[in-house]
């Protein structure tokens, strides 16, 4: 079976399609679907996703090799341990998308370069950056309106503009077709401290589902 004979019947029952898509992947496992004229529709059961593709507003592109499991219960279907490349970064998340409430998704980037972010967004970085970086991500918010939100915290020291930062961490909210960066903050080895704080407008957005 493949997502794409899931999906729509999911779909089917709701008053607008998902902003989140899954135009790819293979399932397997068993999944019940209750249906009943006096009641909300329901579902139950268990399946194993692989090679699968999420296409999602504010991304710069699909999500590649999904893989996971996925719960089905009641009115929510719940990924737990899945994996997932987005260009050249990988990630694992897990959370519920409640078909009544939204989406309650937590995940971790594994650690990934200034260089790579800025090619996947492709923005341009002002000054010359080295470093390495890990990112916890949330994805919440009702079904139709989304916000992705991380905070990136600097694996050890970064280099910016031939300066030399011992600790460094950044908030962010991916609000399509923006990234605010929330808050900025970064301690040179030779002492002080910068705060700041941005808004990068995003190109080559893929249109909305």
């Amino acid at each position: 079976m493949r997502a794409t004979d899931i999906m729509p019947i999911v779909e089917s029952f709701l008053k607008q399609p998902l902003p989140v898509q899954f135009p790819t992947g293979l399932v397997s496992g068993n999944v019940d679907f209750v249906i009943d004229p006096d009641q909300p529709f329901s579902m139950q059961g268990m399946a194993r996703v692989s090679e699968g593709t999420v296409v999602t507003r504010g991304l710069p592109e699909p999500l590649q090799e999904l893989q996971g499991d996925v719960r089905f219960e009641h009115r929510t279907i719940q990924f737990e341990d899945v994996t997932a490349r987005l260009g050249e970064l990988t990630a694992e998340a897990s959370g519920p998308l409640d078909l009544d409430q939204g989406y309650d998704f937590k995940g971790q980037i594994n650690p990934f370069t200034v260089t790579q972010l800025s090619d996947l967004f492709e923005f341009d970085l002002p000054v010359a950056t080295a470093g390495i970086f890990g990112a916890d991500v949330t994805m919440t918010g009702p079904l139709n309106q989304p916000v992705i939100a991380s905070q990136l915290q600097a694996q050890g020291p970064v280099v910016i503009d031939q300066v030399t930062f011992s600790e460094l961490e950044a908030k962010a909210t991916l609000k399509a077709p923006n990234l605010v960066i929330d808050s900025f903050q970064a301690i040179p080895q030779g002492g002080g401290a910068i705060a700041a704080a941005a808004f990068i407008p995003l190109v080559n957005q893929p249109s909305s589902p």
